[in-house]
């Protein structure tokens, strides 16, 4: 037997209207899903997700967060021996962001310079300490005593000026002696050479860096090293008393 063809327009009074009823509540739903689709698609397409920069060089961590959906807001200002790779990122990979959101990246352009170390022309003993430039006429150079920053350098946190004073006057003991201070001002029997080098706040120091001591001997030579090194150790054993910490050093 042939089965009936079904007309959707027949029937009694009772069967159209339940028909008609069904019809609607199908095509409220068909719309509301087509609705849920579309809202889904515009809020996906409003909405990134950050990606992670951590380890990065600057200029590739700002093409990965531009291609990605989102702008780059470079932080160059962290104290760091690593120069030019990102090490914090904020907003954290993973998170989601509207499009074209701003991410901070942080990292350090200015790199530390080997803070050397120089000495007077035996017998007698102090030092001379540089990252940069010259060191006087007749002195010995010898291995320097960490990493420190030029003078004048602004482009990393948490630094402070050392100043350089010299003496020339027998009541110094040596011939010629240096002195450094990160206090600014005329020095009693020493003429102000000028800022030497900058080195990191002893209340601010980051992690890793290391204390850079002052010590005397009675000639009045000074010379600076790092507790626990074996220039600190030689110094101490040899008539050098330590008369504090200076600054912070890499």
């Amino acid at each position: 037997m042939r089965p009936r063809p079904f007309n959707l327009f027949s029937g009694s009074r009772h069967q159209l209207n339940r028909r008609h009823k069904l019809l609607l509540v199908s095509a409220s739903m068909l719309v509301g899903l087509l609705a849920g689709d579309a809202l889904k698609v515009s809020y996906l397409s409003r909405y990134v997700s950050v990606v992670s920069v951590i380890g990065l060089d600057p200029v590739r961590a700002c093409e990965a967060l531009r291609a990605a959906g989102q702008g780059c807001a470079p932080h160059d200002s962290e104290p760091t021996r690593e120069v030019n790779v990102v090490h914090d990122q904020d907003h954290q990979p993973g998170a989601l962001v509207a499009r074209g959101t701003m991410v901070r990246y942080t990292f350090e352009s200015t790199a530390a310079l080997p803070l050397r170390r120089a000495q007077a022309p035996p017998p007698a003993t102090a030092n001379f300490l540089s990252p940069t430039g010259p060191i006087p006429a007749g002195w010995i150079d010898r291995s320097s005593v960490g990493w420190a920053y030029r003078a004048f350098e602004d482009g990393v946190p948490n630094l402070i000026p050392i100043y350089r004073y010299r003496c020339r006057s027998p009541k110094c003991g040596e011939k010629l002696i240096y002195f450094l201070t990160a206090k600014a001002g005329p020095q009693k029997g020493f003429i102000y050479d000028g800022e030497a080098f900058r080195c990191f706040d002893p209340a601010r120091p980051p992690g890793g860096s290391r204390p850079l001591h002052r010590l005397m001997n009675r000639a009045h030579a000074r010379i600076w090293a790092v507790p626990g090194t074996s220039d600190y150790d030689r110094a101490t054993t040899t008539g050098f008393k330590d008369y504090g910490m200076l600054c912070y050093i890499w």
